[in-house]
């Protein structure tokens, strides 16, 4: 990341301290101030708190980040929202009257004292597998991919980034938390709601943002091409009929082994076979690598009936060496990576920078590329 870029990621996190610090300095020492935020948070405080808290990490970083691994957009509709809505005109002015704030002391109330803890216990447990770990887990994969090379040494034992990441974010949560009570974490929360509402809304193209940004300049932007999703056998295998979607599953379902990665390519063909109804039984059968060469050397030096799985481009390459292109997928069901060129603003050597983006463009630049397996 460039200097800028830093000096925003600073910003924010110094934006969310001096909020929960004023907050720290701002509270009362009484039980209904730590707990209950003294009962007088504003509407807009309470609604950005809750949905800050529910659009957490887990969204951003997993969902998103599963999204623009494999290329296919996630969409959640909480089609059930509607019982919020009656949850908040004929519910909430009940609990108000009856002076009860948490769902377990509705059921002490309605019930007996057991519910609560019931429910209570569930909800913790509950809340910390799915929430609170996966929150953990996230904030330790953004740290170790913003700074990789960070580690630390306790004796024998070595922390890397991605721990330092996951500890930082319990210590820090928990200590703004003990501090502030209730008012800190609702106030952080409704905080971060802008900067949540900016990255949700962001459907621009790592190119777009990179022009948005100032980072590359927009007139030499060309589209190189996209990659499909391959299907390859060994050279003296024999090739099966992968035509259309009916005759890819006949052949699934025949060959005697699957091999496919674990990256994007194979998180769709996870959701491809799923869809026709053949995951199950290729389970048994099937190897996963967690890239594509690895596949193809897997298929190199396996023989019988394998069929495999890849990028054209990898695909491509391994040709020469004994594996054979049986064709891509089925048009109805295939699957592109589309790629794009651009010259970066302050770019050192601009001037070849120009010559190779305008031999890309030509008509021999993109024969190159085609017989590379790139569209």
């Amino acid at each position: 990341m460039t200097l800028l870029d830093w000096l925003v990621v600073l910003a924010y996190f110094a934006l969310l301290f001096a909020v929960a610090w004023w907050v720290i300095r701002s509270g009362r020492d009484t039980a209904d101030d730590y707990f209950l935020a003294g009962r007088n948070l504003g509407w807009f405080v309470v609604g950005a708190s809750i949905f800050a808290s529910n659009i957490g990490s887990e969204h951003l970083v997993g969902l998103a980040g599963a999204g623009a691994t494999s290329g296919v957009a996630l969409a959640h509709y909480e089609l059930h929202a509607w019982c919020l809505l009656i949850l908040g005109w004929v519910l909430v002015p009940f609990y108000i009257r009856s002076r009860v704030y948490t769902m377990p002391e509705f059921l002490e109330r309605r019930f007996s004292p057991a519910s609560r803890w019931v429910l209570s216990l569930v909800s913790l447990v509950a809340y910390v597998i799915t929430k609170i770990a996966v929150g953990i887990f996230a904030g330790g994969v953004v740290f170790g991919t913003l700074l990789p090379g960070v580690s630390l040494h306790l004796g024998s034992i070595v922390l890397n980034s991605f721990w330092i990441g996951s500890v930082l974010v319990v210590v820090l949560t928990g200590v703004y938390t003990v501090l502030g009570g209730m008012r800190a974490v609702a106030y952080t929360e409704a905080a971060t709601l802008v900067d949540q509402m900016r990255k949700a809304m962001d459907s621009r193209s790592v190119i777009d943002q990179a022009i948005g940004n100032g980072k590359v300049v927009a007139e030499s932007r060309i589209a190189v091409g996209r990659v499909g999703v391959g299907i390859v056998v060994r050279s003296d295998a024999p090739a099966p009929d992968v035509a259309t979607v009916d005759a890819l599953k006949q052949s699934l379902l025949g060959t005697d082994a699957v091999v496919y990665n674990t990256a994007s390519t194979g998180l769709y063909l996870d959701r491809l076979f799923e869809k026709m109804g053949v995951l199950d039984q290729l389970k048994p059968k099937t190897t996963r690598y967690a890239d594509g060469a690895a596949v193809m050397e897997h298929l190199l030096k396996t023989k019988g009936n394998v069929l495999g799985f890849g990028a054209m481009t990898e695909i491509r390459q391994y040709e020469p060496k004994g594996l054979r292109l049986v064709g891509p997928l089925p048009a109805d069901v295939q699957n592109h990576t589309s790629y794009e060129a651009a010259l970066m603003t302050g770019a050192s050597a601009a001037g070849p920078a120009k010559a190779a983006l305008a031999i890309l463009a030509t008509p021999a630049g993109k024969a190159a590329f085609a017989s590379a397996g790139v569209e």
